[in-house]
């Protein structure tokens, strides 16, 4: 399998799968066209706790999983019993069965890779006394280059210098060591990503699916990934080949050409949170439809070459190809 190994004995005990993400690779898709209509775990999309209540917390919809992946990871050791309770209902009433989770928040985490580490391992240890003995984790991935135009893109409408200077600016910053390379840029250095997660969750437990594979070999991926999970589609189920990535929050406009979205309005705790982009957030000034910006290649260059060996390293680690794809 590429990018992991799976345990096909038949006997293969109860199992908490994590698809953590990354956000901006197709995780919509397989969140609506795939795993709803899974024969096999039993399924939670972004699960919510309205108990998650301080302004940063509502920011994310109250999201349980974005909430607690902010928090330090000895959460769990108070909390983790009552966090399974609300999902799985009474212990007492629990019969063991795979479970699959599905929430980007958790792949937010990545820029703190150390501490996403931490909280998969605490996370497994409760799941652990549910009769879920495994823990294993499902990454996807995007080049990085094309990852932060796309995010750029999807945060432009809360930032209100978004422009092709700015863009340029905010790119270079990703990869300066002494600006955004350990804070936001961690989340696309892939090879220490994996690193935690297999660190976390155990050799063959963690499944690594570059979003470009998705596009290019839709039928492999889905084999893949159902080996991975143990599990089949339902009868009627099958999604659209090839489908990957064309939802709602694409923005891309052509080749390295992407959108700038029409501002939203006064800035709120949310805009200050996710648009670490911007200087500073500000009321609207104009709406700004139909402007976009390059990803030049020199810019492309530049962001690919930080990451280059790393890239480089977890290829040949994991039998990925990710120079096909223009990783390196």
């Amino acid at each position: 399998m590429t990018g992991a190994s799976r345990r096909d004995t038949p006997d293969r005990q109860p199992t908490l799968f994590l698809h953590v993400g990354l956000p901006k690779t197709a995780t919509t898709y397989l969140q609506t066209a795939v795993f709803p209509h899974l024969r096999g775990p039993l399924y939670f999309d972004t699960p919510t706790d309205p108990a998650f209540d301080d302004p940063d917390d509502l920011a994310t919809g109250s999201r349980i999983m974005s909430c607690v992946f902010k928090r330090d990871p000895r959460y769990w050791d108070s909390q983790g019993d009552a966090f399974l309770t609300s999902l799985l209902g009474p212990r007492e009433n629990w019969t063991p069965r795979d479970v699959l989770i599905s929430d980007e928040g958790m792949g937010r985490a990545g820029s703190r890779p150390g501490i996403l580490g931490d909280h998969l391992r605490a996370m497994g240890a409760v799941a652990a006394g549910w009769g879920l003995s495994r823990l294993a984790v499902i990454c996807t991935v995007r080049r990085q280059d094309h990852w932060f135009a796309s995010h750029y893109s999807q945060i432009s409408d809360r930032n209100p210098r978004a422009s092709q200077r700015d863009f340029d600016r905010a790119a270079r910053d990703l990869i300066r060591p002494t600006g955004g390379r350990f804070k936001l840029g961690m989340l696309l250095d892939y090879a220490t990503l994996h690193a935690a997660l297999a660190d976390a969750a155990g050799d063959g437990n963690v499944l690594l699916l570059p979003f470009e594979r998705q596009r290019s070999d839709a039928d492999g991926v889905m084999a893949d990934l159902l080996g991975f999970l143990g599990a089949e589609m339902a009868a009627g189920a099958a999604p659209e080949r090839g489908a990957a990535g064309d939802g709602v929050n694409v923005r891309a406009l052509g080749a390295d050409r992407w959108s700038i979205r029409p501002e939203e309005g006064r800035h709120g705790p949310r805009s200050l949170r996710l648009t670490r982009l911007a200087h500073l957030p500000g009321r609207v000034s104009r709406s700004r439809r139909g402007r976009s910006f390059v990803l030049s290649p020199e810019t492309g260059a530049a962001i690919l070459d930080s990451y280059r060996y790393a890239n480089m390293a977890l290829s040949d680690d994991l039998g990925l190809d990710l120079g096909s794809y223009g990783y390196f």
